[in-house]
């Protein structure tokens, strides 16, 4: 089982020496950054790097500035949902849920 596989599937993994983990990381720390340089009101620029990042997503979303994230394929977020800030989103956040912490977890639902 490759890191990745193993980091897919919720398992212990070691991020530090792949070679693929270590290139897709920088690639989303680059879209990130991107990201993080956009003016506020480049709404579909901004919605376009979530995107690329591979972020699911429900309608509506928006990730506010700063934002950063690992790899962002392993990341969830239902529609209508809000996240507080700071929070470490690393499960899937169901629709319509206030969701907050370190890690991340569905408060109550709105």
């Amino acid at each position: 089982m490759t890191e990745k596989e193993k980091m897919l599937a919720g398992e212990i993994y070691d991020a530090n020496y792949d070679e693929q983990l270590i290139a897709e990381r920088l690639a989303a720390q680059d879209l990130c950054h991107d990201y993080n340089l956009l003016k506020p009101s480049d709404l579909e620029g901004r919605q376009a790097l979530i995107d690329r990042l591979g972020i699911k997503h429900g309608a509506n979303c928006v990730f506010q500035q700063p934002f950063i994230c690992d790899y962002g394929y392993n990341i969830s977020v239902g529609e209508g949902c809000v996240i507080g800030a700071g929070s470490i989103v690393n499960k899937d956040i169901p629709a319509h849920h206030l969701a907050v912490g370190n890690p991340c977890r569905p408060i109550r639902k709105i």
